[in-house]
């Protein structure tokens, strides 16, 4: 038991060591915790490596459901759900990654 609570002690803690970034997607801001070095990498590169894509996604329409498989660190869920009226559903099946 006391192993269990210094698990969940440690994860508690990690959570709150995680640095944060802000990324800005047509004028909006959005804040997205960043654990490890690939994703600073990726957050930066963000809006020039997939251009298409932020573009599909603000054609969504109200009653749309944006499913993100392989969601990542969620920069394109977040990006939808805080620019749109449509429902957003992410799956991150990678723990270094949700």
């Amino acid at each position: 038991m006391i192993k269990d609570a210094a698990a969940f002690k440690e994860a508690i803690n990690y959570e709150e060591d995680i640095p944060y970034t802000w990324v800005e997607f047509d004028e909006t801001q959005i804040a997205l915790a960043i654990p490890n070095e690939k994703n600073v990498n990726f957050v930066d590169s963000l809006k020039d490596l997939e251009p298409a894509t932020n573009d599909w996604i603000k054609g969504f329409s109200a009653n749309d459901v944006f499913f993100d498989i392989g969601a990542n660190i969620g920069v394109f869920s977040v990006f939808a759900a805080k620019n749109s009226s449509f429902r957003v559903m992410a799956f991150e099946p990678h723990y270094g990654s949700y």
